[in-house]
């Protein structure tokens, strides 16, 4: 029984360590790598165009933000707002 109340409160104090580091991350302002097409489709008529199937680790940071509201501020079209506690950033 103290075995099983112990892993309950290492559980606990991992889940608020993640928490915190959640409430308290900056963001990032992401943008997608530009590719080049090989042809123009309908719906990219330019050569040029942002890939936003890639992996977050392979996109460019913009900008760093302390909250959410001041990067959505500042986004444009081809760039997402990303917390840097976000696990897509590592891989």
């Amino acid at each position: 029984m103290k075995a099983l109340c112990l892993i309950a409160s290492l559980i606990a104090g991992i889940l608020a360590g993640l928490l915190l580091i959640g409430l308290f991350a900056g963001w990032y302002l992401m943008r997608a790598p530009m590719v080049l097409a090989v042809y123009a489709t309908p719906v990219s008529p330019t050569p040029i165009h942002f890939d936003t199937s890639t992996p977050f680790s392979q996109w460019t940071k913009v900008g760093t933000f302390p909250t959410l509201r001041e990067c959505k501020a500042h986004r444009v079209d081809n760039e997402r707002c990303v917390s840097e506690a976000d696990p897509r950033l590592w891989w």
